[in-house]
């Protein structure tokens, strides 16, 4: 997908330079570059964990509210549906009380 090559570029190090050199261990300038690549992934990471995690929220804020509407229409309907009157009700038909 996106995200992850994205990720993947973002964490991407020429593994062919590093430490490649004959029984010589990684220059420390070397260690220090990988270690803020592999911060940036976890931000990068993070911030899009987040960024879905919003999404969500809104999400079930409008559940909520669509959920609220639908028991206020039940109730309303349950309400109109009991009220006396003095003749028979039709469906599709509209009365005014």
């Amino acid at each position: 997908s996106g995200f992850t090559s994205l990720l993947m570029e973002r964490v991407s190090v020429d593994y062919g330079n590093l430490g490649s050199r004959d029984n010589e261990r990684i220059s420390s300038d070397e260690l220090v570059a990988l270690a803020q690549q592999l911060k940036g992934a976890r931000e990068l990471v993070r911030g899009r964990a987040l960024d879905r995690m919003h999404d969500i929220a809104k999400q079930m804020e409008h559940l909520q509210e669509m959920a609220r509407k639908v028991l206020e229409d039940a109730n309303r309907d349950e309400q109109l549906h009991k009220i006396a009157c003095n003749l028979n009700k039709i469906v599709g038909k509209m009365y005014h009380v």
